[in-house]
């Protein structure tokens, strides 16, 4: 099998899993106005959740928002093929960019590329501990293009107790049919333009992740809310 075959056919294979997901689990949305607000502000968004997440998040989130006003961040090798036929699938587009782990020139203009694409007003959505760990620590990417770009980051969780979680680094998630889910949108926020010290900013999003992920555990069970509401 030729490799643009494999990719054609996993990726197809994806795309029918994320048919069944986005047709068949209930979903329950917390904040949904913040992306939607964040989008009307007529600045660049970059969405993201942990890459655990990013299957669950993604397919759940093409019922609240037009997928064709964003681009998925993937890596440029042999998983890209792949994610690029499932992202052109839901109708967001593919961008393949070794944005984190590619100390070469090359990689430096592609991720120029990037930032000015961004400020000519395009969406993303980037996992910010992709695309191979470790879990939940940021690479300094996604504040760097948010900062350049003046864009507004919205970070995004999820939760779901009945899902496959694959035995590897991000415990990668994939909702089991007609099960629920539960995703928080947390509050918008933009890096200041002359922050050249990204260190707290990265932190800040850390933190900020693992908030909207508890919260949407605690979305997920509405009895635990109402009898801990702090």
């Amino acid at each position: 099998m030729t490799s643009r075959l494999y990719d054609q056919v996993t990726g197809d294979a994806l795309y029918l899993l994320y048919r069944i997901i986005r047709g068949t689990c209930r979903v329950q949305f917390s904040g949904e106005e913040h992306i939607q607000e964040a989008m009307d502000s007529g600045r660049p968004v970059v969405a993201t959740t942990w890459h655990g997440k990013a299957y669950m998040v993604i397919s759940c989130l093409t019922r609240i928002v037009d997928t064709s006003d964003f681009a998925v961040i993937m890596p440029n090798d042999w998983r890209g093929g792949t994610l690029a036929v499932l992202t052109r699938r839901i109708g967001a587009s593919p961008i393949q960019v070794n944005l984190f782990d590619d100390p070469t020139l090359s990689a430096g203009r592609e991720v120029a590329k990037l930032v000015r694409w961004i400020s000519g007003g395009r969406n993303t959505i980037i996992a910010p501990d992709g695309p191979d760990g470790p879990a939940y620590m940021p690479k300094p990417g996604v504040t760097y293009i948010a900062r350049k770009a003046q864009a507004i980051i919205v970070p995004i969780g999820g939760y779901c107790r009945h899902a496959y979680r694959l035995n590897r680094w991000d415990q990668y998630e994939l909702p089991f049919p007609f099960s629920k889910v539960a995703i928080h949108v947390g509050k918008p926020f933009t890096i200041p333009p002359g922050r050249d010290d990204l260190g707290p900013m990265n932190e800040h999003l850390t933190n900020v992740l693992h908030r909207v992920n508890a919260l949407a555990a605690v979305d997920y069970y509405p009895d635990h809310r109402r009898k801990h509401p702090g």
